[in-house]
C-alpha cells in the first residue's frame, strides 16, 4: 500500500514539474520570437534612416536594329533537259555566258528527223494524188450510174474511196505536224535571260530525257532569304530597308518584299524576304550574308528593372506629394538589357525608387529624399 501512495506521489509530483518546465519553455520562445521581431524593425527603421536611390526615367534611344544572317538567292533559276534521248551534236553556250530567252543552247542530230519529216511531204503528195483518183473515179461512176450502167454498189464504193483518201491526206498532215512539234524537242531553248551556271564541257554525248544539262540564273536582281524570331517579325513591314554586308566586305541595300504570315516548322522562325539590285553582279548567287533591319520604336521611358515591385500588375514606387511614396501601375513593352521600356504610367518628371525590395511599401514618407538620377540605358 505505502508503495502504491509513493509511486503515486512521484507521478503527481512529476507532471507538476513537466507543467513548470512547458510553461518557461513558451515564455522563452515568446521572449526570442519577441527580440527578433524588434530587431527586425529596428533594422528596417535603420534602413529608411538612408534616404532610397531615385532614378528619373529617360527616353529610349528612338530605336534599335534587327540583325541575322541570310542567304542570297537569284531572282530565278531553271534547269533545262531534253524531253527525248538523242546525241548531242551541237553546245552554243559555256558556263558564264549572258544567254537571253529564246537563245539556241544545244542541238540533237537531226539527220534522222529530217529524214522522217522527207517521208511525210512525200506521203502528203501521195495521199492527195490519190485523193485525185478517187475523185475522178467517183465522178465516172456518177455518170455510169445515170446512164444505167453501173450499180449503186459501184457508187457507193467509189464514194466511200474518195472518203478514206480525203481522211489519208489529213492523216499525212497531222504525222507531219507531230514530225514539226518533235523536231523543236531536238533543240534546248533558254526560257529566260541569265547567266548560264551549268553547261556540259563539250558535244557527242546521248543525252538522257529528263536529266538537267544545263542552269540558267537571273542575278540582276537577287532574292535575301532568311528566317527572324517571331518576337521580332511583328515589327516588320514590306518596304523596310534591309542593309546588307559581304564576307568581301561590299554593302548593299535591297528592300523587304515578303513576310511569310507562316512560321517555319523546321527553325520555328518567320521566313522574310528582301529584293536585292545587283546590276554589276558583285553579290554572288548562294552566299552568306550578314544582314540588318532599323525597326522603329513608339516613345517610351526606360527604368531599371530593379524597380519593378512584386504583384499580378507591374508596378512601381514614385515619390508623391509631401514625399509620400505611392505605387504607380505601369504598362511595360519590353525588357531589354536590365531595363524596363515603360510605354504607359510614367513620366520623366517621375522620381522612381530605383530598388524597393522590401523594406519601402506604397504609403511610406521619405525623411530626406535624395536627388534624382536618370536612369543610364
Amino acid at each position: 500500500m505505502r508503495i502504491k501512495i509513493a509511486l503515486l506521489l512521484f507521478v503527481i509530483v512529476f507532471a507538476l514539474f513537466g507543467v513548470a518546465l512547458a510553461k518557461k519553455v513558451g515564455d522563452r520562445v515568446e521572449t526570442l520570437k519577441k527580440i527578433d521581431e524588434d530587431g527586425k524593425a529596428r533594422a528596417a527603421e535603420q534602413t529608411k534612416v538612408t534616404p532610397p536611390k531615385l532614378v528619373k526615367p529617360v527616353p529610349n534611344p528612338g530605336g534599335r536594329t534587327l540583325q541575322f544572317t541570310a542567304t542570297l538567292m537569284p531572282e530565278k533559276a531553271v534547269d533545262l533537259a531534253f524531253k527525248l534521248p538523242g546525241r548531242v551534236t551541237e553546245i552554243t553556250a559555256r558556263r558564264g555566258d549572258s544567254v537571253t530567252a529564246g537563245q539556241l543552247l544545244a542541238r540533237f542530230d537531226e539527220e534522222e528527223i529530217d529524214a522522217q519529216l522527207s517521208q511525210a511531204n512525200a506521203a502528203i503528195k501521195v495521199a492527195q494524188a490519190q485523193k485525185t483518183l478517187a475523185n475522178e473515179n467517183l465522178r465516172w461512176s456518177k455518170k455510169l450510174n445515170d446512164a444505167g450502167v453501173a450499180t449503186e454498189q459501184q457508187l457507193s464504193l467509189a464514194d466511200t474511196q474518195a472518203d478514206v483518201s480525203g481522211a489519208g491526206i489529213a492523216q499525212a498532215k497531222a504525222s507531219l505536224l507531230s514530225l514539226d512539234v518533235l523536231r523543236d524537242e531536238f533543240k534546248l531553248i533558254a526560257p529566260i535571260d541569265g547567266v548560264v551556271v551549268t553547261a556540259p564541257t563539250s558535244w557527242g554525248f546521248v543525252a538522257s530525257p529528263g536529266i538537267p544539262i544545263f542552269r540558267i540564273e537571273q542575278i540582276s536582281t537577287l532574292r535575301l532569304v532568311a528566317h527572324v524570331p517571331e518576337k521580332d517579325a511583328v515589327e516588320l513591314k514590306e518596304g523596310m530597308d534591309v542593309t546588307i554586308h559581304t564576307q568581301s566586305g561590299l554593302v548593299a541595300t535591297g528592300k523587304l518584299n515578303l513576310i511569310l504570315p507562316s512560321i517555319d516548322a523546321m527553325t520555328r522562325r518567320v521566313p522574310i524576304e528582301a529584293v536585292v539590285p545587283n546590276d554589276d553582279h558583285k553579290l554572288f548567287a548562294g552566299s552568306f550574308v550578314d544582314a540588318s533591319i532599323g525597326l522603329p520604336t513608339q516613345p517610351m521611358l526606360l527604368i531599371p528593372v530593379t524597380a519593378l515591385l512584386t504583384g499580378d500588375h507591374p508596378s512601381v514606387l514614385v515619390v508623391g506629394p509631401n514625399n509620400v511614396l505611392v505605387r504607380r501601375p505601369i504598362d511595360v513593352f519590353a525588357t531589354r538589357d536590365g531595363f524596363l521600356w515603360v510605354q504607359d504610367g510614367l513620366t520623366q518628371d517621375d522620381n522612381v525608387i530605383a530598388d524597393p525590395g522590401t523594406v519601402w511599401r506604397d504609403g511610406d514618407t521619405l525623411q530626406n529624399p535624395v536627388t534624382s538620377a536618370a536612369a543610364q540605358p
